[in-house]
């Protein structure tokens, strides 16, 4: 039940309460709009409001605050609870530019008397939309920290304020905690990360052990172990690798995991906000990335060479309108070209900088969407996804973020608006073109811009003729960001919505969450399914990266595998590996993840729980038992894994093998016989040579 409401526009962005008597609340009232194409930060509505009666009634408070307030952050002093202070956002004297941090109407406002009469003490609010945070140090009311793009302090109560080591930190500061028992000890949060100081913010510490990225797009190579690179959230481009030569094994003594990656595995190749990029298919040094409203640069990662390939309107003409999150891609045709969309459709060859326009505005061009200023975060009649076709050169398609889809079949020639009626206007988050068929294309709708939080995903088998719905059973209320059609099957189709990843086997028809017993619930921008390795990749907001390894089973399953009492499904082939020691890692204050699971993975399907035991027996192409295996026997998938070390009475190094190395059963074909009571079921194991 809402105890303070104003009007559908006007929601509270701070509270805080007088810790001597709870009954004294403070509220900050916002009212903000946005559109996808606007942004609305203020009126006359907003401002700070309190109540006495833990609620029960409310004032706005006045008495020299500004009339007309957008964002507020506000705070309390424990040690007299009559002194307040806040940061307010005011443009009823004019408005500033992004990089001001000035605020004619607004800045610091400060109230020794409970809020009854206010002292405006600065002109400082950093873009104050975006940030307006403010905090007393519990024990100095004269020590003030605000935040910003930096973290800011005053030592004469908010009248003057000064940027200190909290430059070191990633900018854009938006949490603040200044611990009560301790104020020498702060905690901030900032788009980097979280930051912990013990001498008042002259030096920090970065808590980089959690895995917080927040990921818009990634791809892989085909490298062995294959790479991953990713555009953050205002953390530009990085590139890393699914799995390294180093490890260190699980220590219970010493409380560390498993480790095969750490942070000093992953390398910041670009910078600004980061989205889409590529791998170059036939140079392993150069890699593409953008940074927000379209800026495509190619980068070689060895020299530090970057090459800008980005399409400019000629100066006098029209601009191109390019979104926060512009499509580029690589052919699946020609490695030299790029497809790149704004308002427009590019072709770009990434090797001479040379680009064309291939398509009209793609957009509804609306004139009154398409004249806002800023950061491109609300540039709008834009596309925002594009896809080639695997199976035919030139066949494109392009969904945009007012609700349009298009294709051609002609490389650019000539295109056809195929739109159907239920996107109204929603934002195309992906359009697919299908691995398996010319016709097919799915497409999904993100429509949470415009208040729409529905599931939407869309397919057509005829070019756009007729679309059917497939959204089916997907959960209500979270809006789709990506799908995925199986590189090897063409029922099997993956989703990440606002609070996971979906699987369906038939098509659409039903959907399954994915997420095991480790995913977390968090946005899934981004799905990759490598083509060799088979691992499906996904790209999160929130959460990084995360890799199922061997998500072949999902390939291969079907209702008739789910129907079987046991089903073992292709083995994929593997190879024997060596690795050296991770040392170094003498503390734990580093992030760790595991390497993928050495040797091979055989995966299996049980439809029932029977309580009868799963064993899993290798044999050489003698017949000679090599391995023995005791597997779960859970309903659904299950896994067993073996490093492809024999038994000990096996390990005749009668190869010239190397003594100090772990040995391994030779490279060849191997017979894996899985056996659950009366079931038995065969497979065929190949073990590949292992690449000097």
């Amino acid at each position: 039940m809402a105890v303070l409401q104003i009007d559908d526009k006007t929601g509270c962005c701070e509270v805080v309460l007088d810790p001597t008597n709870p009954d004294i609340v403070y509220a900050a009232m916002y009212m903000r709009l946005r559109t996808p194409w606007s942004y609305q930060s203020g009126g006359p509505e907003g401002g700070i409001y309190k109540s006495s009666d833990a609620g029960v009634t409310w004032k706005k408070l006045s008495g020299g605050l500004p009339g007309q307030t957008g964002r507020i952050g506000l705070d309390i002093f424990p040690g007299d609870t009559k002194k307040i202070i806040a940061v307010v956002e005011s443009t009823e004297d004019g408005a500033n530019s992004i990089r001001d941090d000035r605020m004619r109407g607004g800045g610091v406002f400060r109230s020794d008397d409970g809020g009854e009469t206010w002292t405006k003490h600065s002109v400082r609010s950093p873009r104050a939309f975006y940030f307006s945070k403010i905090r007393f140090d519990p024990s100095n009311d004269q020590r003030v920290y605000m935040l910003g793009w930096t973290l800011e302090y005053s030592d004469d109560g908010g009248k003057t304020f000064y940027e200190g080591s909290g430059n070191i930190l990633h900018a854009d500061h938006h949490a603040i905690i200044v611990d009560p028992n301790d104020t020498e000890h702060l905690v901030v949060g900032t788009d980097g990360g979280v930051y912990q100081s013990f001498d008042k913010g002259k030096t920090f510490d970065f808590l980089n052990t959690m895995a917080t990225g927040q990921f818009y797009n990634i791809s892989l190579d085909l490298s062995d172990p294959y790479r991953i690179i990713g555009g953050l959230q205002d953390n530009g481009t990085w590139v890393g690798p699914s799995g390294t030569n180093m490890e260190m094994v699980k220590s219970e003594a010493a409380s560390t995991p498993e480790t095969g990656i750490t942070n000093a595995d992953w390398k910041v190749v670009f910078w600004g906000d980061g989205f889409h990029c590529e791998f170059d298919p036939g140079d392993p040094d150069l890699v593409y990335a953008e940074w927000q409203g379209g800026h495509i640069t190619r980068i070689n990662i060895d020299t530090g060479e970057k090459r800008y390939l980005s399409p400019e309107a000629r100066e006098g003409e029209p601009r191109f309108r390019f979104n926060w999150n512009s499509p580029f891609l690589l052919s699946k045709h020609h490695n030299d070209t790029a497809y790149h969309a704004g308002n427009f459709v590019f072709r770009v060859n990434v090797k001479t900088g040379k680009w064309e326009k291939i398509s009209e505005d793609l957009t509804t061009d609306d004139n009154d969407k398409i004249e806002t200023v800023g950061s491109n975060a609300e540039t709008h009649c834009t596309v925002v996804s594009l896809d080639e076709s695997p199976l035919v050169q030139g066949l494109i398609w392009a969904g945009s973020d007012d609700g349009l889809i298009h294709f051609t079949k002609d490389d650019g020639k000539t295109w056809k608006n195929v739109t159907p009626k239920v996107i109204a206007g929603r934002y195309v988050s992906r359009i697919v073109a299908s691995n398996h068929e010319k016709g097919r294309a799915y497409a999904s709708m993100d429509g949470h811009r415009t208040d729409n939080f529905e599931p939407c995903i869309l397919v057509t088998q005829d070019f756009g003729k007729n679309w059917a719905d497939i959204t089916t059973d997907l959960p209500k209320g979270r809006s789709v960001k990506v799908m995925r059609e199986d590189l090897f099957n063409p029922e099997v189709l993956y989703c990440g919505t606002e609070k996971g990843v979906y699987v369906s086997i038939d098509r659409g028809q039903n959907w399954v969450k994915a997420h095991g017993k480790s995913l977390p619930t968090v946005p899934v921008d981004d799905i990759k399914q490598h083509p060799v390795a088979q691992d499906l990749v996904l790209g999160t907001h929130g959460r990084s990266i995360w890799v199922l390894d061997d998500a072949s089973p999902f390939s291969q399953l079907t209702q008739e595998v789910m129907d079987s009492a046991l089903h073992v499904f292709d083995i994929l082939p593997c190879r024997a590996k060596w690795f050296l020691e991770y040392g170094g890692l003498w503390t734990h204050k580093v992030f760790r993840a595991a390497n993928p699971p050495k040797g091979v993975r055989i995966n299996y399907w049980i439809s029932d729980y029977t309580a009868e035991d799963v064993k899993i027996k290798i044999e050489d192409q003698h017949g000679v038992q090599v391995k023995e295996i005791a597997g779960t026997n859970a309903p659904g998938l299950n896994r067993a894994t073996w490093d492809l070390v024999p038994p000990d009475h096996l390990k005749m190094t009668d190869q010239n093998e190397e003594p100090l190395q772990p040995f391994h059963v030779r490279p060849g074909e191997y017979k894996v016989t899985v056996t659950m009571g009366d079931h038995k079921v065969e497979k065929k194991m190949t073990v590949l040579a292992r690449e000097d």
